[in-house]
């Protein structure tokens, strides 16, 4: 198994296919295996890099260093690998990593796709403390929703259809039982990240 010694960690990381460098971070609660349809799809024209941070999956490092280390990690692995320019999809967790906006590419562009860890909030919103790193590199930022994309539901629909018929995606369901009471529980589940799969509340026996 590949490990990088790095930033007083013991990274695992794999590397698959071949062209521009693209990396993913994977969220709390997952590991390197979180991206393995995405790796697929990508790596015939990318050299792909997945790995499991610190204290998740195969990884072992010291936690209580901070939050700060996400990113000196994913540095220190760029390094170890020879990585001068990456594209970079960080999930959840894993977009601490890129949050100080350190180590831009001149032009680069970053898309923001969601925000769940904030949306509850009772204080004030946080975001990338190093924003001047924009103008320096003179990067742009923007967003996305799904909304963006609801004339393509359909085929969407039939495609992931499809992968389930035919095996190469598996849906798998976290179901809470308990009926309407349930639900405020429930659905605070999606914010702590205690599911595995799809969260349903179950209503009604069958």
């Amino acid at each position: 198994m590949p490990y990088a010694n790095v930033n007083a960690a013991r990274i695992f990381y794999e590397q698959h296919g071949s062209g521009e460098d693209l990396i993913f971070l994977h969220g709390a609660g997952g590991n390197h295996l979180s991206w393995w349809q995405q790796v697929t799809a990508f790596s015939p024209g990318y050299r792909c890099t997945v790995y499991d941070a610190r204290g998740w999956g195969l990884s072992r490092g010291e936690m209580a260093v901070g939050r700060f280390s996400l990113g000196t990690d994913l540095v220190a692995l760029m390094d170890h690998l020879g990585i001068e320019r990456a594209h970079v999809v960080a999930q959840s967790m894993g977009g601490r990593a890129v949050a100080g906006l350190t180590r831009l590419a001149l032009h680069a562009r970053i898309v923001i796709c969601g925000a769940i860890s904030q949306y509850n909030n009772t204080t004030p919103i946080k975001g990338p403390a190093n924003y001047l790193s924009l103008l320096v590199h003179r990067a742009t930022m923007t967003s996305m929703v799904v909304f963006d994309y609801a004339d393509r539901y359909p085929q969407a629909i039939a495609e992931l259809a499809g992968y389930l018929k035919d095996g190469r995606m598996i849906s798998r369901e976290d179901v809470v039982a308990g009926g309407v009471q349930a639900f405020p529980a429930t659905l605070l589940k999606l914010f702590s990240g205690e599911n595995f799969g799809k969260l349903v509340l179950q209503i009604a026996h069958p």
